[in-house]
């Protein structure tokens, strides 16, 4: 087999460098990696950058590390645990090792940086420590590097600690350019790269670690010194995450080492904002739009231009750092107040906000702006006017440039004002974070009211701010440009004037500031005009300064004139009038020009008029006083009239301002009122106004207004001599005297004039029948009162006139007599009773023991009934009421209404009704009696319970309802029995006739329902301890006290002792009382057997109730079924009989705590339990009474019950000469036949543990019948005779069966062998039933008895068998028919007492054993049995011509078989291979041992 080839693979070294130099493109990258790698390395400080002509050479004062063998493979530093690293040169010579992840204080982490310098040069050379190593990645590997042994360039003596000579690479042609795919350098890359390099170096030393220092050369020449001047030049702020950062290593191990530092610096420039830059030690290109460089050792890309903020751990260390230096710079967000100033700050903090603003900028970055907004606030960062630093809360903002003028007055008002400078970031300023507010109105008024400037101030009185005039007018100005410029809703800039009106700004006429609001505005001519009116009006003074401001002032228009003069005292006016100050036709004219604001306000006119300005008489009025001239003359001179020529005429503007005219309605409306309010207007002039609104009556009747003016006076003149309004005033007449009694004021009229002053006072509403609101006055008098039968009597007679006077609506007036208790109750004389409480006394009957109804006659009430529905007096009751008055009747043994049954069964469907269920509520002659108390139909239980008659059918809803049921149950039995048994039982009566029967029948209702299993005995052992039962004297006694005589006069062998406590079983009831507690006294009594003569066992009578068995159950059946027949006849089966020549026994009794025995007495037969023994007298060989042992018998089988039931039964058994004779007795007296047979349950296997056996396939030895064969007992056959006898001569003998069948030997007559006896009890394991199957050519004489293909007659054998299987039918009550000799399939049709076949039966007949003898079925038989199934039996009869014959009986012996067995003669017929050969025919026989 040849050998595997193999092929080499490797990387195109060149085409890998050129993918990674594009990565790494620009001047920036190139120089960035050589200022990493100088810094990486330990002690360097310096470095230069010399641009020459041939090349670039790049120095540092550092020197390569380098290990004892630079020239092998594999640094030895690498291995070494303590070093952990490869050195400097093993590094330079393994691109992309990454080895500097492990350094600590090392910036480099991929191991590529340096193929940037690929960009400039083909030959990189390097020298340091000694060696002078040549670049020449175009080579093969192992000759990359020319190790140079010596040249000048290495062996300069000014040679720096490490220098890089870079030749630029102009040939475009070289291997190198081709191989890295690159651009050639141009002639002006020397030039681009200074430039680059002197842009770049300030930022890229920022953050270097240990070069402080570079130079930047051109052709040797220093073209530029950079230093590392961080203090002098920027503010670095530094913070660290260094739990997050252990946190993260956590998180992601082996992925983050343990040398990345979790340090952040932020850089902020002191002179200047830069464009921020991420930094990892050096620039990258990402730039964050921040106002500072932020530096971490970030996780970068190849290319160093940008850090990861994608996903993954790279971008959650990045993102930690990035949020630590944003807490770092929050932390130091107040030094930077001072450090930046204001205006570089607040453009600071604005770029902030703008960044974190940005839709798609880095979230990130964001971050800046979150960490520093919550702390603004707290922080001193505002600067103000007065060049302080104060928090934001503390300064306020001028919203408009314009308002700078104000600045020296607000400063002086204690405003801490922004400094202008920070104007561009008002937006910023406002933030809610921040929070500087605005100057606004509301801060000035705030200021000037906290400064007390709420009322009129004097100058001299003035805060600083306001005391010279200049600052005055500055206020104002500002105010003005506020109320101007600020942009506010018309709703603020509302709530800004009213501010500004209640603050003192108005300069008065009085030299003083008023507020606003209390000054007025008015034109001069108005001013000399209201000042003359004797009080001093504050007015605005003339100062054009405020003329901005001055609308905020009252306008001095009518209503502030008219306020004016109403607070000047009246006196004062007049006087002014009356020394000519006043000139009161200019005041009209004044008023008269603005009438339009007076007319338009019905205020403002109403308030005109109460001016006291009005002349008349020589005296000021008020308008309402006075009337202007009219057609009417006033002869009672009640009138004044207005001068109108002290006001210079003005009746029209009089007139417009509604002052009345004297004519007759106004006289009525103004003056008569005016003139009746004056009390000292003597009666005579009183009675002259009536009588003259008596004759011009139809001037006026008509008028609504004047009818209402005058009904409000007081112009009635009483009885008693006063004079009162109409409403207080009535004229005579009954209806009033009855209802209103003494209070009532009645009219006085004179004869003279009494018919027109009575419809004067008719008109004006005197009244003659009660008024509504004097009837409630009245009945809240007399209700506050006591209850009397005066008051009761007056309140009946004012409810009779409400009752005929209001029908369909009640006034609401009288609504309160709705809840007042003002009514009196029927039987009632303790208070009044509200309508709610009462009811109205029409269907008191119904309820009338639960309800209070009003005691007023009931036909004022029939009267009333509108009236009452008014009240909201109820008229009929709730069902409820009447349910409850019912059972109140019913407890207090009252009768009730037969009307209540009719409303009941009328609302039979109301829910109150269930309170009447299980309750005695039907009022039966004087009885209550309850729904279970009473049926429609016959009941047992006499006058304990009541019938009702159809005529009662009519309340059958009703009855329905509360469950008054057709007949009664056995619950309705206990109820009586309990009721019987508290009504004598309690009182130790005895009962009487109709009390004794009604028990009685309760009991056998209760034994029915027991029997039906409607009640268990649990239900009625709960009777056991209550008087329920009668004795013979009708006492009631506890079940537990009672026996039942269930033995004919055994209680009175106790000497009457037990007279009151035995009773004969009543006729169905007895079983219920058993469950009750009631024993049977044959169970209680023990008889003792105190003489026993000559005892003996006698099998004969042993055998005799042994083999009647079956007789015996044919008694119990009938007269006792299902009363335990099989367990009764198993007792029978372990009885022992004993015969004896006497019996001597006494009755023994523990009950009551008494110990009864009674006289010894000889008897001829006595059952003893334990051990169950039948003692009997037998004298000369005959048996004294088989009366005495059938009672003794029938103890034996049923000990708690009456032995008479089958006493009688069993003794024919008994007595007669044959179990056959015993069974024709039996059928002649009628009893059912009876199959006593008891199957016994084989016992279960043994559980299987395994299958199969350890033998081997191959092993295992030929199968052989002789190898079956089973244990058996000896016989005294030999195999070969049992095998001929069943299979014929020359049949080798088969596998014997298992012997053991399912089947009971019975013995002659049915009784069990002495063998099957012994083997009872004994454990046996359920037989396996093998049937054995004869080769098919075997002969038809195989089987023992008859074959339905034989011929000849059955023999000897089969005939004693058939005789003792046909004696075993006739014994178990079957009636047998033995079938023709050659019937197919069975030999014998056993049928019941109906007719009906339950067996067929094929015998099989042994004169021996059934040892080894085969009870073989023919086919047709086989055939039968299948077909018939449980119908058909296998009788095998062994011994058959013996007395101690057996008989096993197999029921359907097809289906029992569980083997089938097959002889070697089966191979006659078994298919034969068409290759065997005749040398195979082996029969086997010749291995037989």
């Amino acid at each position: 087999m040849s050998e595997a080839k193999h092929l080499s693979r490797s990387i195109d070294h060149l085409g890998d460098l050129g993918a990674k130099l594009r990565d790494l493109q620009g001047f920036a990258t190139l120089a960035f990696e050589l200022i990493q790698n100088a810094d990486d390395v330990p002690g360097a400080t310096a470095m230069s950058f010399d641009v020459c002509e041939d090349a670039l050479i790049v120095d540092n004062n550092g020197v390569f590390s380098e290990c004892p063998k630079v020239e092998e493979y594999e640094c030895p530093w690498k291995s070494d645990q303590a070093i952990d690293h490869r050195c400097d040169f093993h590094r330079f010579r393994r691109i992309a090792s990454g080895d500097k992840r492990r350094e600590a204080d090392t910036t480099g982490a991929f191991g590529i940086g340096f193929i940037a310098v690929y960009q400039i040069t083909d030959t990189p050379e390097l020298i340091s420590a000694g060696r002078h190593w040549i670049l020449q990645e175009d080579k093969p590997e192992d000759q990359r590097i020319e190790v140079c042994p010596g040249c000048a360039k290495c062996r300069a003596s000014d040679l720096p600690g490490t220098r890089f000579i870079l030749p630029w690479a102009h040939d475009s042609n070289s291997p190198m350019r081709k191989g890295l795919q690159a651009e050639p350098v141009s002639p002006d890359a020397q030039q681009r790269f200074l430039n680059e390099l002197e842009q770049t170096l300030p930022i890229a030393m920022l953050f270097l670690k240990r070069i402080t220092n570079i130079e930047v050369k051109w052709n040797g020449c220093i073209r530029h010194s950079f230093k590392q001047e961080k203090d002098r030049l920027w503010y670095m702020i530094e913070g660290d995450f260094a739990e997050i950062a252990g946190t993260l290593r956590a998180k992601h191990p082996q992925r983050i080492e343990e040398k990345k530092s979790a340090k952040v610096t932020l850089a902020i420039p002191i002179n200047d904002d830069p464009t921020g830059l991420l930094c990892a030690y050096l620039p990258t290109q990402q730039n964050t739009k921040l106002p500072f460089h932020i530096n971490a050792d970030f996780f970068t890309t190849n290319d160093r231009k940008r850090i990861h903020l994608a996903d993954g751990f790279q971008s959650e260390w990045n993102r930690a750092a990035l949020k630590a230096a944003a807490y770092a710079m929050a932390n130091s967000i107040e030094r930077l107040t001072t450090l930046l100033g204001p205006k570089r700050f607040w453009g600071f903090l604005n770029t902030l906000k703008q960044v974190a603003d940005l839709e798609h900028g880095e979230p990130t970055y964001a971050e800046f702006w979150k960490a520093v907004e919550p702390r603004l606030k707290a922080e001193k960062i505002v600067y103000t006017t007065k060049d302080e630093w104060i928090k934001p809360h503390e300064a306020i903002l001028l919203s408009q440039k314009e308002e700078a003028f104000a600045i020296s007055v607000l400063e002086a008002m204690d405003f801490n004002i922004v400094n202008e400078d920070l104007r561009p970031y008002q937006t910023l300023l406002r933030l809610e974070s921040i929070g500087v507010p605005l100057l606004d109105i509301g801060r000035l008024c705030i200021k000037l009211t906290t400064d007390g400037l709420i009322k009129r101030t004097e100058t001299t009185n003035l805060p600083v701010y306001l005391s010279k005039k200049a600052f005055r007018e500055g206020l104002w100005a500002h105010i003005s440009l506020l109320l101007e410029r600020q942009q506010r809703t018309l709703k603020v800039k509302e709530e800004d004037e009213n501010r500004l009106r209640k603050v003192a700004l108005a300069p008065g006429s009085d030299g003083a500031l008023w507020p606003c609001s209390e000054i007025n505005k008015a034109d001069k001519e108005t001013v000399l005009l209201f000042q003359s009116c004797g009080n001093a009006i504050p007015f605005v003074g003339e100062d054009p300064a405020f003329s901005s401001l001055s609308y905020l002032c009252r306008r001095f228009d009518a209503a502030a004139a008219i306020q004016i003069l109403m607070n000047i005292d009246g006196n004062v006016l007049e006087s002014a009038w009356h020394a000519r100050k006043l000139d009161l036709v200019k005041l009209f004219g004044w008023f008269e020009n603005n009438k339009k604001d007076i007319l338009e306000n019905t205020n403002l006119r109403h308030g005109f008029a109460g001016l006291p300005i009005f002349p008349s008489s020589g005296k000021l009025h008020q308008m309402n006083a006075l009337v202007l001239p009219g057609d009417f003359i006033d002869n009672l001179q009640l009138a004044e009239i207005v001068d109108l020529t002290a006001l210079g005429g003005r009746r029209e503007f009089l007139q417009d301002l509604q002052m009345q005219v004297l004519d007759f309605r106004t006289y009525v409306l103004s003056l008569i009122p005016l003139a009746l309010s004056n009390e000292s207007l003597n009666t005579e002039k009183r009675r002259s106004v009536v009588t003259l609104l008596a004759k011009r009556l139809g001037e006026i009747k008509d008028d609504q207004e004047v009818q209402n003016t005058l009904v409000s006076l007081s112009l009635i003149e009483c009885t008693d001599g006063k004079f009162r309004k109409a409403s207080q005033c009535y004229f005579e007449s009954a209806s009033v005297n009855e209802c209103l009694a003494n209070g009532v004021h009645f009219v006085l009229l004179r004869d003279n004039d009494s018919a027109s002053i009575h419809d004067l006072y008719n008109w004006l509403g005197v009244a003659s029948k009660p008024r509504p609101a004097d009837l409630l006055e009245r009945i809240k008098n007399i209700s506050g009162l006591p209850y009397t039968a005066d008051n009761s009597r007056i309140i009946e007679k004012i409810f009779m006139y409400l009752g005929k006077t209001f029908h369909d609506e009640l006034p609401a007036v009288l609504s309160d007599l709705t809840i007042l208790a003002w009514l009196p109750a029927r039987g009632k004389q303790d208070r009044w009773y509200r309508p709610g409480e009462i009811y109205a006394v029409f269907q008191s009957y119904l309820f009338e023991s639960q309800a209070l109804f009003l005691d007023i006659p009931q036909k004022v009430q029939q009267d009333s009934s509108q009236f009452l529905n008014l009240l909201a007096i109820k008229t009929a009751p709730s069902i409820g009421l009447i349910v409850k008055h019912i059972l109140y009747c019913c407890d207090k043994g009252l009768s009730v209404h037969r009307d209540v049954y009719r409303v009941l069964n009328d609302k039979a469907d109301d829910p109150a009704l269930n309170q009447l269920s299980g309750k005695k509520c039907l009022n039966i002659g004087n009885a209550y009696l309850s729904p279970n108390q009473v049926f429609w139909g016959d009941h047992p239980f006499g006058r304990y319970r009541q019938r009702l008659s159809d005529e009662l059918r009519s309340h059958n809803n009703f009855m329905q309802k509360i469950g008054v049921r057709d007949v009664p149950n056995h619950e309705d039995a206990l109820k009586v029995l309990d009721e019987i048994a508290k009504e004598f039982g309690n009182v130790n009566m005895p009962l009487d006739d109709e009390a004794h029967a009604v028990l009685l029948l309760c009991w056998r209702m209760i034994e029915k329902a027991y029997d039906a299993e409607k009640l268990s005995a649990v239900d009625i052992a709960v009777l056991n301890k209550q008087k329920c039962i009668a004795n013979a004297d009708k006492l009631l006694y506890p079940p537990e006290w009672i026996y039942f005589e269930n033995r004919a006069g055994l209680a009175a062998k106790f000497d009457g002792f037990l007279k009151g406590n035995v009773i004969p079983k009543p006729l169905g009831a007895a079983r219920a009382m058993i469950a009750a507690g009631v024993r049977t006294l044959g169970s209680a009594v023990e008889i003792q057997l105190l003489d026993c003569a000559n005892p003996s066992e006698d099998s004969e009578m042993s055998l005799r109730v042994v083999e009647r068995k079956n007789q015996f159950g044919r008694v119990i059946e009938s007269q006792m079924p299902g009363s335990g027949t099989i367990t009764a006849l198993q007792r029978l089966e372990a009885l022992q009989c004993m015969a004896t020549t006497s019996l001597m026994i006494r009755y023994h009794l523990n009950t009551f705590n008494r110990t009864l025995d009674s006289q010894p007495e000889s008897v001829p037969a006595l059952y003893q339990r334990a051990p169950a023994c039948l003692y009997f007298v037998k004298k000369n060989g005959r048996t004294a009474s088989w009366s005495a042992i059938a009672r003794e018998l029938a103890i034996a089988l049923f000990p708690e019950e009456d032995p008479g039931k089958i006493a009688a039964g069993i003794k024919e058994v008994l007595a007669a000469e044959s179990a056959a004779d015993a069974t024709a007795t039996l059928n002649e007296l009628g009893f059912a036949g009876l199959d006593t047979v008891i199957s016994e349950t084989p016992e279960a296997r043994p559980s299987a543990t395994s299958l199969g056996n350890d033998v081997l396939v191959g092993e295992m030895p030929p199968s052989t019948a002789d190898d079956l064969s089973l244990p058996n007992k000896p016989s005294p056959e030999t195999a070969a005779d049992a095998v001929e006898s069943i299979l014929g001569k020359g049949t080798r003998p088969p596998t014997k069966p298992i012997t053991g069948l399912d089947s009971e030997p019975v013995r002659v007559g049915g009784g069990k062998s002495k063998e099957a006896k012994s083997s009872a009890g004994k454990k046996s394991t359920r037989p396996v039933l093998r049937s054995y199957v004869p080769s098919p050519d075997a002969k038809n004489d195989v089987s023992t008895g008859s074959d339905d293909g034989e011929d000849h007659a059955r023999n000897h054998v089969d005939i004693a068998g058939v005789r003792h299987v046909l004696d075993y039918e006739t014994n178990t009550g079957r009636i047998p028919k033995e079938m023709p000799h050659k019937n197919p399939g069975y030999d014998v049709e056993s049928r019941n007492a109906k007719g009906e076949v339950e067996r067929y039966i094929e015998i099989k007949s042994l004169s021996g054993r059934w040892n080894h003898s085969y009870a073989t079925l023919s086919r047709p038989q086989f055939d039968k049995a299948t077909s018939l199934g449980d119908a058909f039996w296998l009788y095998v009869v062994e011994n058959a011509e013996s007395d101690n014959y057996q008989v096993h009986r197999i029921q359907n012996p097809a289906l029992k078989a569980n083997h089938f067995m097959f002889d070697d003669g089966w191979r006659s017929v078994a298919e034969i291979d068409d290759q065997q050969t005749l040398g195979d025919e082996n029969t086997g026989e010749e291995n037989e041992d």
